[in-house]
């Protein structure tokens, strides 16, 4: 599940602690207030107009031997911080809402995946299940949900070493993708061409959503488990995180190449998230403090440009800037 969540306009930022929900300025990373939780909120997402937050909450006592998750869905006001409405799911984990707005996924410890109306929380649909051992020999941690750009597929990552995707309005299932030894993050590009996703090996995968084949897998990555995760709102680039130390890894995502050096990081466990406009990338860690990264290209050949009085070469410009067409940056 997803402990930190940034809204689609890139204004608020919502991160969960033990006890309540704070609430940061996008672009400041200012505190802007807290809701204070009945018990230790486990994920958080946003609805895509960013007006309503979901919560799931620990339940009191474990559900079964072996659970540690809850049993409640909760939606709040995001201006108002008020309760919206409040559901019962059993062993309730991550959730994400759809493209839409309309129908939240809810995963769970016991292997399903129920859906809840967006704005009322009421039960919709079918939940999916996947009839596969139990949870006790490890197969039923979901560690992400996901939905394509249309709301027509819901990509679940399961940490044992698998992605699942179906399709939402059959209840079929597409394609198991092997992420092997442990599968943590995924993620579909904006115009749904491609999914990315990362694991315990530290190097993302990138996946044709036509064919669903392996397109690439770069040689190298992150020096520990792939932990987060985001890709830039024009799709042209993809951030990951890695978890030990919470580095940062920007990708050109037509190359598939790694642009620079990694962005230091500010802790272990990192979730990442691309602004609205692309120019920004936030790190949120639970150990550590909130960072807000400049990842403009722009940028980056402006301060090039001034660091070292010339324009960048074209082969510093591909490790650099990426497929975006090489012009002259000084003057």
């Amino acid at each position: 599940g997803s402990y930190s969540d940034l809204s689609a306009d890139g204004k608020t930022a919502a991160v969960s602690t033990e006890r309540d929900i704070q609430f940061l300025d996008g672009s400041s990373v200012r505190a802007r207030g807290s809701i204070r939780v009945a018990s230790r909120p486990w994920s958080v997402a946003f609805s895509p107009d960013g007006f309503r937050l979901a919560v799931t909450l620990q339940a009191p006592k474990a559900p079964a031997p072996g659970l540690v998750t809850g049993g409640t869905v909760a939606l709040y006001d995001v201006k108002t911080r008020r309760l919206l409405a409040r559901r019962a799911v059993p062993y309730a984990w991550g959730l994400d809402f759809d493209p839409s707005g309309k129908t939240i996924a809810v995963a769970r410890e016991d292997g399903r995946v129920s859906f809840l109306d967006g704005h009322s929380l009421v039960p919709t649909g079918k939940p999916i299940v996947q009839p596969k051992r139990p949870y006790a020999k490890g197969d039923y941690w979901q560690s992400d949900l996901d939905w394509s750009p249309d709301g027509r597929l819901l990509a679940i990552t399961y940490f044992e070493g698998r992605i699942s995707v179906f399709d939402t309005t059959t209840g079929t299932l597409l394609v198991n993708l092997p992420q092997k030894p442990h599968a943590f993050q995924s993620v579909f590009t904006p115009d749904g061409s491609l999914f990315v996703t990362g694991g315990n090996t530290g190097i993302p995968s990138f996946w044709d959503t036509r064919t669903w084949k392996l397109v690439t897998r770069p040689a190298q990555g992150h020096g520990s488990a792939l932990i987060g995760m985001s890709v830039e709102p024009g799709g042209r680039m993809l951030a990951t995180a890695g978890n030990d130390d919470g580095d940062v890894l920007l990708w050109d995502v037509a190359s598939r190449r790694q642009l620079g050096t990694a962005l230091t990081g500010n802790g272990p466990f990192p979730q990442i998230f691309y602004s609205a406009d692309g120019r920004r990338l936030l790190a949120v860690s639970p150990v550590g403090p909130v960072t807000l990264w400049d990842v403009d290209p722009e940028s980056w050949t402006r301060r090039a440009c001034s660091v070292a009085g010339r324009n960048l070469t074209r082969n510093e410009w591909r490790d650099f800037v990426g497929d975006t067409p090489y012009h002259a940056t000084c003057p």
